[in-house]
C-alpha cells in the first residue's frame, strides 16, 4: 500500500509506524487517515476501509446529514466484511484475494474464541 491523495474527497492517506496496538486513525481537522505500516497487507486494508468509514460518518454528520456517530463496533465488523466482499468482488485492488480470504477466515476464527 502506498501514500495517496484522493483529492475529490479532500483525503490523504499516509503510512508510518503508530504504537502499537494502534492500527491507524482519522483525522478530521487535516482529512488525513494514518495507516499503521507496521502491520500485514490484510490488515492495513482492512483498517483503511474502517478509517474510511470514519471520514463518511464524519462528513455526515458535518453537514447535518446524520446527528449520531456510527458505533464504533459498528464500524470495527463492517470494515473486515466490506474488504472480503470488495475483493472477492473484484472492486478492491492491491492485494490479493487468497491473502483476503486467510485474513477474513482467520478473523471469524479468533471471533468465534
Amino acid at each position: 500500500m502506498k501514500d495517496i491523495d484522493i483529492k475529490e474527497l479532500g483525503i490523504k492517506i499516509r503510512q508510518k509506524k503508530l504504537r502499537k496496538p494502534q492500527l491507524g486513525y482519522f483525522n478530521p481537522k487535516t482529512l488525513t487517515i494514518v495507516i499503521n505500516s507496521e502491520q500485514s497487507e490484510a490488515l492495513k486494508h482492512s483498517t483503511l476501509i474502517h478509517e474510511f468509514i470514519h471520514a463518511v460518518d464524519y462528513q455526515l454528520q458535518d453537514t447535518k446529514v446524520s446527528k449520531r456517530p456510527i458505533p464504533h463496533k459498528t464500524i470495527e465488523h463492517l470494515a473486515p466484511n466490506l474488504l472480503t466482499l470488495f475483493s472477492l468482488a473484484g472492486f478492491w485492488r492491491g492485494i490479493s484475494k487468497k491473502q483476503v480470504w486467510k485474513f477474513f477466515t482467520g478473523l471469524e476464527e479468533t471471533q468465534k474464541k
